[in-house]
């Protein structure tokens, strides 16, 4: 079926909760850069004015929808379907934003593509799969991880965008307070031991690594890394991903590294016991080695590596130090207000979000660390911030908001 240009048409155009309205549209040609918006719109549009025609192609969506994300710097793209619409969300810093939404006609087109582009069976829609695609933008390589998942309403798909960070940050750029780097990059300078980050999925463990490595590396130093997936693409490092048809472990990679004459190792996660024990065995035969592990507190990671069956001799004589973290939510400078808060009976002085346009209306914008640091050495670190001290160091300088982090300050 061919569709006459028509100045006029009347279409149904799906908005918030699947609510339809009539709607005419003069189409006018526009030479300014359409907004993700207005893409959707057109997108729908096109698709209730007949099932078998399209106005805008399906790889053209995909693309603004992938642009306008790396645009707002969010990490994730959410789609998942309701009944005859498909929300659209973006993560930021974080927290879900609700983008827009598409017609179900739209949906079953745009999944076909995605699965396409991640070599995925296109027929299966009733198991999770799992795939990757890489998109060129302006000047960026954005790799796209694709997670399929079936609901009762269809399949819903999450869009991992990996690799928009091309220059990475110093640890001095990460947000640790002055005592607190001082004691990291002491550490990180001895080049041996072990130097494990914990924390919570989504903590920023291994922005932190990379920093880490940023700090340290020098051309006359060996840095090999296994990691699943490879988050971020570092020149002079020799980077490997773990590849999910299991054909490359952890334990098979670090055996391997092991033999590649490496000066400094990063392990992207210590997740099983054979993987434990390689990453200590690398540390015992001198290598500087990096990893992480998912506890809570800096303590838990003493725990943690003993259900990993970790004799206790090997954390003692091996670790060098572990750093636990977490990231809180900043105020956004441009529209927080002063607020007065009550803590332990006395009233303190900070400020509460509010919104305004350039953080989304959220009131927020932007994250930063708080973190605990355990050390394993003889030698005295003086003048460590507590957590209760970093969080109410952030409160008086207007980034944190008390309530936000006033459950986690109760249980620090």
């Amino acid at each position: 079926m061919t569709m006459k240009n028509t100045s006029s048409q009347k279409y149904t155009h799906f908005v918030h909760e699947e609510v339809s309205l009539t709607t005419t549209v003069t189409e006018k040609p526009s030479k300014k850069k359409a907004s993700i918006e207005e893409v959707l719109s057109q997108a729908n549009k096109h698709f209730t004015l007949s099932k078998n025609e399209s106005g805008i192609a399906i790889p053209e969506l995909l693309e603004a929808l992938i642009k306008d994300a790396v645009a707002q710097s969010a990490s994730d793209i959410h789609l998942f379907p309701r009944n005859q619409t498909v929300a659209i969300q973006y993560r930021i810093d974080g927290s879900l934003y609700m983008i827009g939404q598409l017609h179900e006609n739209v949906w079953r087109a745009l999944v076909v593509h995605i699965k396409v582009l991640g070599n995925l069976n296109i027929a299966e829609s009733y198991l999770p799969q799992g795939g990757r695609f890489q998109k060129s933008l302006d000047t960026k390589n954005i790799e796209v991880r694709i997670s399929t998942h079936p609901t009762n309403c269809g399949e819903s798909i999450v869009l991992r965008l990996l690799g928009q960070k091309e220059n990475f940050h110093h640890l001095s750029q990460i947000g640790f307070l002055p005592n607190l780097q001082k004691a990291i990059i002491k550490v990180i300078q001895r080049n041996e031991g072990l130097f494990i980050v914990t924390g919570p999925t989504g903590s920023g463990k291994t922005t932190t690594l990379y920093a880490i490595l940023q700090t340290i590396q020098t051309p006359h130093l060996n840095i090999v890394t296994l990691e699943q997936p490879i988050e971020y693409r570092m020149k002079g490092v020799k980077q490997t991903e773990i590849q999910e048809d299991g054909k490359l472990s952890f334990e098979a990679g670090v055996r391997s590294l092991l033999r590649q004459d490496p000066d400094i190792i990063l392990i992207g996660e210590t997740r099983d016991t054979e993987t434990a024990k390689m990453v200590f065995r690398a540390t015992m035969t001198g290598h500087q080695t990096f990893t992480t592990l998912h506890t809570k507190t800096a303590q838990g990671v003493l725990q943690r590596l003993k259900d990993l069956d970790v004799p206790d001799t090997y954390v003692k004589e091996n670790i060098s130090g572990v750093l636990a973290q977490r990231l809180c939510r900043c105020l956004c400078h441009t529209c927080k207000k002063p607020h007065q808060f009550t803590y332990n009976n006395k009233t303190y002085k900070g400020f509460r979000p509010n919104g305004c346009k350039a953080c989304r209306q959220s009131g927020y914008l932007g994250r930063l660390p708080i973190a605990e640091f355990l050390v394993f050495s003889k030698e005295k670190f003086e003048n460590l911030p507590t957590i209760e001290e970093q969080i109410f160091f952030h409160i008086e300088k207007g980034n944190l908001f008390f309530e936000d982090i006033q459950s986690f300050l109760e249980t620090a």
